[in-house]
């Protein structure tokens, strides 16, 4: 009985928390992905795909059908809404895709045509208006331009995606650098709420770079990275830094999603320094009750202090509004910080994935897994730490996020197998339950899982570092693998390098599974797989 009610649960908990994967009843084609990781708990998981088994996944009857192609890099994981209606073009179902390039595209699903539907440029050359150039960063990690890097946020209601764009402007007098918040009409690209608002914030502090007690958002120095998160009708935007070009300071910014009105400002290190909310591209993390959840990179903390400073160095906050401003709620804080500190070992590397049973799993470069109660955190430890479990190295460094589906976690750490966990009775197993043969080398991987509820399961990965030893010139490999046992490879795009091979590599990119179609960002294109012809006559 017990472990009937805990499937019941679990079922449950997929099905009621997978509010942005959305579905009409009985019309089970109407698929929405509408924000990173397929939901605010940042599962990595769809639910709900039925085309796609471990029977017809493989390399005879699975491959790429065709390439979408666009201006820039696509760091931002593409979104997905079916049956659109579009002004003289009818219903469609449409992928939006968002590029370095300062683009958003949105194309037909199928290809069909692979032309844009529509396109919008937030560049104009001729007026001085232009991308980031990566040498005005002082950063190599995104190159050569900077435009569009976090993944937008879209909301059916509104009939609006949400994006933040990176502009170099210059003119007579100078130059300026200048990050907006768009909201774009899913049909047409058309601003909407009188968009787009210019980005500016400032907090109380003396930190790293303050002038008279106050810090500053940095349009140049600021990066938003974490995909956007629109939760309660606020669209939350998280910064870091290009690298760690100091000095600098993490931000979570709140924007009402109605009128484009900022209502909240936090920054984790107003009195200390660096604190970036990275997250590899992962996006922060919503619960029930509209608390978000952020992984802090490295930096300074200070916050057990006596008296206590407001500085949250690699720490796992929950913040919510307390007398009308984001304040934090609870954090959990290693007791090692000041080693992670010191040798850049950023917890925030990876994100805060949400588990059943009020869980939170996070992950970063020392390779702990912290499993915490996420309403309890833990608070800051001093020589042990006070939460649910710790497996110190189970795993190499992770830059990204593991997914979960059906009580299993997937890691794919950077230098290594992939590894297949078990979450069972509110623990994780201590050691894996399964491996890939395949390692996967800097940075590692965010795995996504297709699934159909809780049968066919499949785990989806992008293999990069595979045709190189180092930089990102090189087309990475799609793999498939059984969820029950990703020992179990079902696909490598290796198999049929001339007809199956993605585009060049882009560091921290994750496909999206939507409607049987396996889309892959690269370098200028996204990169289509899906069950090839004779498979679908058989």
């Amino acid at each position: 009985m017990a472990s009937a009610a805990r499937s019941i649960f679990l079922s449950g908990w997929i099905v009621g928390g997978l509010a942005w994967i959305a579905f009409a009843r009985n019309t089970p084609s109407r698929l929405y992905v509408l924000t990173g990781q397929y939901n605010r708990r940042r599962t990595s998981a769809n639910l709900h795909e039925t085309r796609l088994t471990p029977a017809n996944v493989n390399p005879r009857d699975f491959g790429k059908l065709f390439s979408l192609h666009v201006d820039g890099q696509v760091y931002a994981q593409p979104l997905y809404v079916s049956h659109l209606f579009l002004p003289g073009r009818g219903y469609r179902n449409v992928i939006f895709v968002a590029t370095e390039g300062d683009s958003v595209y949105a194309f037909d699903a199928a290809g069909q045509p692979r032309t844009p539907l529509w396109q919008v440029h937030f560049t104009h050359p001729a007026r001085g208006i232009t991308t980031v150039p990566a040498g005005d960063l002082h950063c190599d990690q995104i190159t050569p331009q900077v435009g569009i890097t976090a993944t937008p946020v879209i909301s059916l209601r509104r009939h609006a995606i949400y994006v933040v764009s990176r502009t170099r402007i210059a003119a007579t007098h100078g130059v300026r650098y200048l990050q907006q918040l768009h909201a774009l009409d899913l049909a047409t690209g058309r601003e909407l709420f009188s968009g787009p608002v210019a980005i500016r914030a400032s907090a109380p502090g003396t930190g790293d770079g303050s002038r008279n007690g106050r810090v500053f958002f940095d349009p140049r120095r600021n990066n938003a990275r974490a995909a956007l998160l629109l939760s309660n009708g606020q669209v939350y935007i998280a910064f870091a830094a290009p690298c760690d070009a100091i000095p600098y300071h993490g931000w979570v910014l709140a924007y009402n999603a109605d009128t484009l009105r900022q209502t909240a400002v936090f920054t984790p290190s107003p009195d200390g320094n660096d604190g970036g909310i990275w997250q590899s591209g992962a996006g922060l993390a919503a619960g029930r009750a509209g608390h978000i959840y952020a992984a802090i990179g490295n930096g300074a903390f200070d916050a057990a202090s006596r008296p206590p400073r407001p500085d949250y160095g690699d720490s796992v906050l929950r913040l919510g509004y307390r007398a009308g401003r984001l304040a934090v709620l609870d954090e959990f804080t290693p007791w090692n910080h000041h080693a992670l500190n010191l040798r850049d070992g950023d917890l925030g590397s990876g994100g805060p994935v949400l588990l059943p049973g009020k869980l939170l799993v996070q992950a970063g470069k020392g390779g702990t897994i912290y499993l915490l109660n996420r309403d309890h955190l833990g608070g800051a430890g001093v020589g042990r730490d006070r939460i649910v479990e710790s497996l110190p190295h189970a795993i190499g460094g992770m830059w990204g996020n593991p997914a979960f589906w059906n009580g299993n976690l997937y890691f794919a750490p950077a230098g290594e197998r992939m590894r297949q966990f078990r979450v069972w009775h509110g623990k994780i197993t201590a050691r894996p339950v399964a491996e890939s043969q395949a390692k996967f080398y800097y940075p590692g991987a965010t795995p996504v899982v297709s699934a159909d509820g809780g049968r066919n399961g499949i785990v989806w990965v992008l293999q990069l570092g595979a045709y190189r030893a180092s930089g990102f010139d090189q087309p990475p490999v799609l793999r498939a693998y059984s969820a029950i046992n990703i020992g179990r490879q079902l696909y490598s795009s290796r198999k049929h390098p001339r007809r199956d091979t993605p585009g060049g590599e882009v560091k921290f990119a994750s496909p999206l599974v939507a409607a049987g179609r396996v889309y892959v960002p690269g370098r200028n294109d996204i990169s289509v797989y899906g069950l090839l012809a004779a498979a679908i006559r058989r």
